[in-house]
């Protein structure tokens, strides 16, 4: 099992990101975990936990946060300044006997863990870190050999403007660029065009990349044959060092690639695996047993509507699939996706360990979001508790979809719980319009008068039926006077011979009219 001390990991991080407050430095941590103390009964053995939402003037989160790392023999780590914060939490870390890291408040949780998950797995040089050369795994090794032969400062990004290695020696040069992007572990989104530049991304030399005001840079592609992988960039502290450099850049955008193509092959080994089991589940028509983690929830997103082909609907709503397993893996979740027809289904098992469900589905809208082409409905289904549920699942969301759209519902996030009632008496419409046995004739009937006399008795009575006699709220809807209304009840019931005082005739009228509706639309 691969693992890494507190030293080895303060030094990869760098001091001024992360500080060691209490515990030994030799504590070897196995894993990284979001951990919510209000979510979790115990925590993983000798994990980082990432301590999401603890407040470090609560001492008595605190205290319990504390001991539930120190049963576990693991490693809390808050987000907190250098001041009395520290000197608080060292006092009660000892008294506990926990270890103890604090964290900029500027760190991303997200990026935090991501960084430290790839420490964690592909492991650290703890001689050469100890010398202060290796600022962490392959990557980050990578990073500081090539950074101590050309002389400056090296950061590795992945396609997502990510950084996931960085060299620490302690002379490089630096600038505003840089320590921001370290601290939020991503492309400043002001650089973000110097980033994308055409220049970079199509060719595989060195580009030099001059920005007012700050040092010079150089930067090259980091590719396994036509896939892009990330790209490698290399600060200076003035123009004329970066000559002679590409000897060097060149093969160590290679290396890198390795390691990135090998991290990433597995990455989407497992969850391709998970995505094939999901897309079985949903599919499914007989009595098969899928693996998928119960409990868990269904979530559907969908374009809202827009007037395009489906071929460009499930592309835009493949993006939105490729982007959505990161946010939830990086937030402790092990999500299953499938694209099937022209929705996006995602099941997350219920796992104690990760940021909680309500946490997770803002981060994945907010994503989703960001990056479709399309405004987005997001429908949350209700907790599955076994796989062979998922087909009926998939239907109901389905449906919840369909009705947002006919509604006009705004885009953005909505519960299958809400939708409940609504669902239910749209089947029983489309069941009455199907199946001639359930329909008494009275609602053809009506309808069948409107369209040869011109009258309006069947709008009119459905909306009567909808709100329940309120006279005033039939007229606001159909932009008549109450008079008319009043007028019309009157002549529709006589004409009929309806009995509105009665609740089963009321029933099968409004299912009645509501399927005609729909028949004739």
């Amino acid at each position: 099992m691969s693992s890494i001390t507190l030293t080895e990991l303060v030094t990869a991080l760098r001091p001024d990101v992360v500080q060691h407050v209490a515990g030994s430095p030799q504590t070897a941590v196995h894993s990284v975990e979001l951990f919510d103390i209000d979510e979790q009964v115990s925590a993983p053995p000798c994990a980082l936990l990432l301590a999401v939402g603890l407040d470090v003037r609560s001492p008595a989160r605190v205290d319990r946060a504390l001991a539930m790392a120190a049963e576990s023999a693991g490693v809390l780590t808050v987000r907190a300044d250098t001041g009395g914060h520290a000197a608080f939490l060292r006092s009660a870390a000892v008294a506990s006997g926990a270890a103890v890291l604090t964290v900029d408040p500027a760190m991303p949780w997200t990026r935090l863990f991501g960084l430290v998950s790839t420490l964690v797995a592909t492991g650290v040089d703890a001689e050469r870190a100890a010398e202060g050369v290796t600022a962490g795994g392959d990557l980050f090794a990578l990073a500081n050999s090539v950074a101590a032969m050309i002389g400056g400062a090296v950061a590795i990004f992945d396609t997502d403007r990510t950084i996931v290695a960085y060299s620490s020696h302690p002379e490089q040069p630096i600038d505003e660029l840089r320590r921001l992007g370290i601290l939020a572990r991503q492309v400043p989104d002001d650089q973000v065009p110097d980033h994308l530049a055409e220049g970079l991304w199509h060719s595989d030399t060195v580009q030099v990349v001059r920005r007012p005001g700050h040092l010079p840079r150089a930067a090259i592609v980091i590719r396994a044959g036509d896939l892009v992988l990330g790209s490698l960039w290399a600060l200076f502290a003035d123009e004329e060092a970066i000559a002679g450099t590409e000897s060097v850049l060149v093969p160590a955008a290679r290396s890198a690639a390795l390691h990135m193509l090998t991290a990433r092959r597995q990455s989407d080994a497992d969850q391709e695996g998970r995505n094939g089991v999901l897309r079985a589940a949903l599919d499914r028509t007989g009595g098969a047993t899928h693996p998928l983690p119960c409990p868990g929830t269904l979530v559907c997103l969908a374009e809202s509507g827009r007037d395009v082909g489906p071929h460009e609907v499930r592309a835009n709503l493949l993006g939105v699939l490729d982007a959505l397993g990161p946010v939830a893996r990086a937030l402790g979740h092990e999500p299953s996706m499938a694209l099937v027809g022209d929705a996006v289904f995602m099941h997350l098992p219920h796992l104690a360990r990760a940021v909680r469900l309500s946490s997770l589905l803002d981060h994945l809208t907010t994503r989703a979001t960001r990056v479709s082409a399309a405004p987005l409905v997001v429908v949350v289904g209700d907790t599955v508790r076994r796989p062979d549920d998922l087909p009926e699942y998939r239907d109901d969301l389905e449906a919840a979809v369909r009705r947002l759209r006919e509604s006009g519902a705004a885009p953005g996030r909505y519960s299958l719980a809400d939708l409940r009632v609504d669902l239910v008496r749209q089947r029983l419409v489309d069941t009455v319009r199907t199946e001639p046995r359930l329909r008494s004739g009275l609602g053809a009937r009506i309808a069948r008068h409107d369209r040869e006399n011109g009258s309006d008795h069947a709008r009119t009575l459905l909306s009567f039926l909808r709100h329940f006699g309120d006279v005033r709220a039939v007229a606001e809807e159909l932009v008549v006077h109450q008079n008319t209304v009043r007028q019309r009840i009157r002549t529709a019931t006589r004409t009929f011979d309806l009995d509105l005082g009665s609740s089963a005739q009321r029933l099968v009228l409004e299912l009645e009219l509501k399927a005609e509706e729909n028949e004739d639309g």
